[in-house]
């Protein structure tokens, strides 16, 4: 166990490291298991949301660390000198999420052919219009996992634009979210559905794949965005 730096006037460790060693294959599935062949470590929570209020200051002084450790690689002569360190800078760009519900889309075409589906909010029958939406607002939390993608009545869409649902009207959806998950992946994208959304999703383990604790995950999810954010919601 390689122990990180500790607090301030204390021997308490701020990150707890447990690293291996991986060998490199030509393609991964990037979910839990594959990640946690690289090791894990731990911070405490305070931590981490900290981090994440502080990342417009955080991330470039990382990135310039990571790009000056990655120029000292043997594979990276070329980028030695730091007038070719842009390249690196360049390798790191992180690209920004779009939003898109193509997939799901496409998914509920292939479904409606057979049977009825209900708006998950409303339980109102969807016809042709209906749109997909993103339970948690990919304005606030840009996610487009296919567990977050449901289909909705356009109206109701619309009204709720970019606000998180209550919790309470969470709750009362939760027999048609969890059927639309049933019937939309379970026999279809199994691995990928639960791949993201334990990895995205808080107190869900690499092997879950219980719908039921997915969804006391996205509770938990929307709960937490909406105070660090201080949304307003959709009641």
């Amino acid at each position: 166990m390689g122990i990180a730096q500790t607090l301030p006037n204390s021997d308490k460790t701020v990150f707890e490291i447990d690293n291996k060693t991986v060998r490199a294959k030509d393609s991964i599935f990037l979910d839990l298991p594959t990640l946690e062949q690289w090791g894990e470590f731990s911070l405490p929570e305070s931590t981490w949301l900290a981090f994440n209020r502080h990342a417009c200051w955080i991330e470039p002084v990382l990135i310039s660390e990571w790009v000056k450790t990655m120029a000292t690689y043997k594979g990276n002569q070329q980028f030695k000198n730091p007038d070719s360190h842009h390249h690196l800078y360049r390798a790191l760009n992180w690209l920004e999420p779009k939003r898109t519900t193509i997939e799901v889309r496409n998914r509920f075409e292939e479904l409606k052919k057979y049977h009825e589906i209900q708006c998950v909010w409303s339980a109102k029958k969807l016809n042709k219009s209906y749109d997909i939406d993103h339970s948690l607002p990919f304005a606030r939390w840009p996610n487009n996992d296919l567990w977050n993608l449901l289909p909705t009545d356009s109206i109701i869409n619309n009204q709720k634009s970019d606000k998180p649902p209550t919790e309470s009207k969470l709750l009362n959806a939760k027999s048609r979210i969890s059927e639309w998950w049933k019937e939309a992946w379970l026999d279809f994208q199994t691995e990928r559905f639960f791949a993201e959304a334990n990895i995205a999703l808080p107190g869900l383990n690499s092997s879950n794949n219980s719908v039921d604790d997915l969804f006391e995950a996205l509770v938990i999810q929307r709960g937490r965005l909406r105070d660090m954010q201080q949304l307003q919601e959709w009641t």
